[in-house]
């Protein structure tokens, strides 16, 4: 069989395929929409028993030979950097960019997969995609320049307020310092007066 006959095998496969569900999550909200092998006793969903949901099975399984494939029929593989698809064909291979890579990084790996030509799984429409984020880093990046100008303003505006503050008691000091000097020359004068010869 080819592998075209064989995805759409698989296509018809999980369009008959059911949502596989704890048993009694239609009775109970609280509990979480995750897949839960039935264990109990009197489980009719255990035996499999007619007009209960289905269990999981291999029979729902896709063909083996299409197995990890995309819609297309292409390979699918996960990009973290660009030494990861260096030796990928976009005949073959389609990427999706890892959820860890940061944005300036994921902007660049789409800009090189781009060129060339491969299939991007995980972002539906990358040339808009790609505007929106490009624009998003600039706005990112002015936004950061002007808190810095900010920054800087705020900073000599204190400087210059701390001057002033300096001038002002600067001022003060020398007058104090004058009266001081005076008071501690008297004093000097009145011990030698007041000694006994």
């Amino acid at each position: 069989m080819t592998h075209e006959h064989l995805l759409k095998v698989r296509k018809a496969l999980k369009a008959r395929k059911p949502t596989f569900t704890k048993q009694d999550r239609h009775k109970k909200p609280r509990l979480d929409a995750g897949w839960r092998k039935p264990k109990g006793r009197h489980s009719k969903m255990r035996e499999h028993r007619k007009g209960h949901p289905a269990s999981v099975s291999k029979g729902w399984k896709s063909p083996v030979a299409v197995r990890h494939l995309t819609i297309e029929g292409l390979q699918h593989i996960v990009v973290q950097n660009e030494h990861d698809f260096l030796h990928l064909n976009s005949k073959q291979h389609a990427i999706s960019i890892s959820g860890k890579v940061g944005m300036r990084k994921r902007i660049e790996l789409l800009q090189k997969a781009m060129e060339r030509k491969l299939t991007i799984v995980n972002i539906k429409n990358p040339s808009k995609f790609l505007e929106g984020k490009i624009e998003e880093l600039k706005l990112r990046k002015e936004r950061k320049m002007r808190k810095s100008k900010e920054k800087q303003q705020k900073k000599a505006d204190l400087e210059k307020v701390a001057e002033k503050k300096k001038e002002e008691t600067k001022g003060i000091e020398e007058a104090v310092s004058d009266e001081e000097k005076k008071k501690q020359e008297k004093e000097e004068k009145d011990k030698i007066l007041t000694q006994k010869e």
